[in-house]
């Protein structure tokens, strides 16, 4: 363990302020309670009754243990749905699909879990672009989450760098969400959520870049931003080559609170968000118990029908993989900033 300390710039705070906390001692609490690498016996049942929808399910055999999405992640204690669910929203899997597949590099990795979309028929019933349509294909988990850290491999598809061309700037197309409260439920006070999202700038031949954002949702005034992190030239998206990215989540207020997203390419790892701040609500009254996670899609797409549209019709849509996916209970041995590696 070093002395060092880890800084982050935190939106909607003066840009020369920083804050600054120091790794915390590691602790043998420290738990991975679930991985798979998406091999056999892993499956996509499409059509599982106990979710209206279709789910993972089976067991990584090529792995030691912790490898059973029903048995291990199902049955985590934090975990409510008892599976992990998956959705393609609207017609179902003819024009959006999720799918277990080869590796699509060729680089060994072996089976892969595919997210692929072409057309948008997702129907937008609230907000500014209601009327219009999205696209969606995502892994569902109701929980109770109070802390977590993830690492997995992924893989955004070669042919998705048509979307460099696309004209117009964008920041909604969406690789993992995280739920605070369910905004979608009428009944749920204070819901709040995390997403991880590819950007880019207006203008022919701009690169894409991650964007990490925290937004509050009220009951009159729609989605309000709490505080963001934008990429603009750290890391742009390595279309058709695989990286891994971590995630850690930890509940709190602004000062309690942390987000942190890092991507390693290459050997090189690079931390692009590291937020100390709100990870519920922030309107939360004193005294009332703030939303846990309630709402897990560690894997998404998820974006607007104008984006869908054209890698569509530049390309072959949208597409991504992934692999190698971890869930701890905190971080792993070695893996929180400020630990020596």
């Amino acid at each position: 363990m070093s002395g060092r300390t880890i800084g982050c710039w935190v939106a909607g705070a003066l840009p020369a302020a920083a804050l600054f906390f120091a790794a915390a001692p590691e602790t043998e609490a420290q738990m991975m309670w679930f991985q798979s690498g998406f091999e056999p016996d892993c499956r996509i049942v499409k059509n599982d009754p106990d979710l209206k929808h279709g789910s993972l399910q089976g067991k990584d055999l090529h792995l030691p243990g912790k490898n059973d999405w029903q048995a291990d992640f199902g049955g985590y204690p934090a975990i409510k749905s008892g599976k992990m669910g998956i959705a393609c929203r609207g017609t179902g899997f003819d024009k959006r699909n999720a799918e277990i597949v080869d590796d699509p590099a060729g680089v060994g990795q072996g089976k892969v879990l595919m997210f692929s979309a072409k057309y948008p028929l997702e129907r937008i019933t609230k907000g500014p672009m209601a009327g219009g349509y999205k696209t969606r294909v995502t892994s569902n988990a109701a929980c109770t989450l109070m802390e977590l850290y993830t690492k997995r491999k992924i893989l955004i598809a070669g042919h998705m760098a048509v979307l460099k061309d696309y004209p117009k700037t964008f920041s909604w197309l969406m690789v993992e969400e995280m739920w605070m409260g369910d905004g979608w439920k009428q009944d749920v006070k204070y819901p709040f959520r995390i997403g991880i999202n590819l950007s880019k700038a207006a203008g022919a031949g701009q690169e894409l870049y991650f964007r990490v954002s925290a937004e509050k949702r009220g009951p009159i005034s729609g989605d309000k931003g709490v505080w963001a992190k934008q990429d603009r030239d750290t890391f742009p998206i390595p279309f058709g080559e695989w990286f891994t990215y971590e995630t850690y989540y930890k509940h709190g207020n602004d000062t309690t609170g942390r987000f942190y997203f890092a991507v390693t390419y290459k050997g090189k790892k690079t931390v692009l968000c590291d937020v100390a701040n709100w990870t519920y609500h922030p309107d939360t009254p004193a005294g009332e118990p703030p939303n846990p996670i309630t709402t897990w899609q560690p894997f998404k797409l998820y974006t607007s029908s104008a984006v869908t549209d054209y890698a569509r019709e530049h390309g072959q849509g949208i597409q991504w993989y992934w692999d190698d996916f971890e869930a701890w209970d905190s971080w792993p041995p070695g893996a929180q900033p400020g630990a020596e590696n």
